[in-house]
């Protein structure tokens, strides 16, 4: 065997056992995919609000709002606390359903 080859198979050897250990010790309660889809939802809430917030106030009007049809749409159900804007929690919220 030359030396070379000796250290790409000994380190593709490292590698799997390191592998197969994270893997037994993985958390499976909650598929990658599953993870994956909330966390790039979420980012893509938040970027949908920032881009709605004109005013950077950290509030959507009615509007602000009125730059997102599917919210305004449904501004005054969103709208939980009733003061007349929507926190990115509310709107978020929205995305989820």
């Amino acid at each position: 065997m030359s030396f070379p080859f000796a250290r790409v198979l000994v380190g593709s050897m490292i590698a799997g056992f390191a592998f197969a250990a994270s893997a037994q010790t993985a958390d499976t309660s909650k598929s990658p995919a599953d993870a994956s889809a909330k966390s790039t939802s979420s980012a893509s809430a938040d970027a949908a609000f920032t881009k709605a917030d004109a005013n950077h106030d950290g509030k959507l009007s009615k509007e602000e709002a009125a730059r997102v049809p599917a919210i305004a749409a449904k501004f005054d159900q969103l709208d939980k606390d009733k003061k007349g804007y929507l926190t990115a929690e509310e709107f978020s919220a929205a995305n989820a359903k």
